[in-house]
């Protein structure tokens, strides 16, 4: 009985050390939803309006056909800041920018995106999905 014991706790203690080590993350910041909020972006003369899909401190994901071609460089109206941006990517129904690496932009980018406006929480916990995802980390 008490290598039973034993075998169980090793089980459960490799368990919770797994569930310690953390993936490796490919973005440099966490993306939040856009809820529907809407940026505009000036491209030239014009203003336009977009729904923000996603936003992180780096850039906004919007959709729609990209204004411009990939690497021009644009102007983001973001709640009241008036940041320079660049289109990074463009898809057939959504485009990415992303905003000038400088700290005052960054800091622009950080009251917009955690002002409390934008949703990144869990909605509904599948258990199932928890079980495979320990699993998987397990035997990777």
């Amino acid at each position: 009985m008490p290598l039973f014991w034993s075998w169980y706790n090793i089980v459960v203690l490799t368990l919770g050390c797994l569930v310690c080590v953390e993936q490796p993350r490919f973005r440099r910041s966490e993306r939040f939803d856009g809820r529907g909020s809407v940026a505009r972006l000036v491209v030239g003369d014009r203003i336009q309006f977009y729904l923000i899909e996603d936003i992180s401190t780096g850039g906004v994901r919007l959709r729609g056909v990209a204004p411009a071609p990939l690497g021009t460089t644009v102007t983001l109206l973001l709640d009241g800041s008036r940041l320079h941006a660049s289109v990074v990517r463009a898809g057939a129904t959504d485009f990415a920018v992303a905003v000038e690496d400088t700290f005052e932009a960054r800091a622009a980018m950080i009251r917009s995106v955690y002002s409390g406006r934008y949703d990144h929480g869990v909605a509904q916990v599948k258990p199932t999905q928890v079980v495979v995802g320990l699993a998987r980390r397990l035997f990777d």
